[in-house]
């Protein structure tokens, strides 16, 4: 397989030659709620229920996602805050997403696999690690930024990019 920017991939596994491959539909994303309002987290632990809110900022400290479905108009997470959440835990982004902080388990650094719906067709950057189920159905989702990051699970976007060093292993 040839990239774009003159790279090869590798496929590994079992190969069929010739064979039909058919795509599944891109899940459709749940009407957004009107938002209740935004917050920012900075220090220390915010413990948020879920709903639906305009803008929220994580600069530092932590925020903890329960159990739920949450709306977000926007949504920053910089590497210098760290947020929770649950297996059971789905995100929704309307506008914008800057991803530069993966979920983490409800303790310790280990990433917590969630459902992230984004709905906006601006492209989404991920470049630290994620893991779940992303369905961007209107957008890019350019995954990696050279640094050997590997995202597990399962992708739908209108296009995926898999940035070079970086790997993509697909739950069926």
């Amino acid at each position: 397989m040839h990239s774009s920017n003159g790279r090869f991939s590798a496929t590994t596994g079992v190969q069929t030659q010739h064979a039909n491959v058919v795509l599944p539909a891109i899940p459709a994303l749940p009407a957004f709620p009107t938002p209740t309002g935004g917050f920012d987290v900075s220090t220390g632990t915010r413990n948020q229920a879920p709903g639906s809110f305009t803008t929220v900022n994580v600069n530092g400290g932590t925020l903890v996602l329960g159990s739920g479905d949450y709306f977000f108009q926007n949504l920053t997470m910089n590497s210098n805050g760290t947020v929770r959440a649950t297996a059971t835990t789905r995100v929704f982004v309307l506008n914008t997403l800057n991803y530069q902080t993966s979920f983490r388990t409800a303790t310790g650094t280990n990433v917590q696999p969630i459902y992230l719906g984004y709905a906006a067709s601006a492209t989404l950057n991920l470049n630290v690690r994620f893991d779940g189920t992303l369905v961007a159905p209107n957008a890019t989702a350019s995954l990696g930024a050279g640094a050997g990051v590997t995202f597990t699970g399962s992708f739908f976007a209108k296009k995926l990019q898999v940035n070079p060093a970086s790997a993509l292993v697909c739950s069926p």
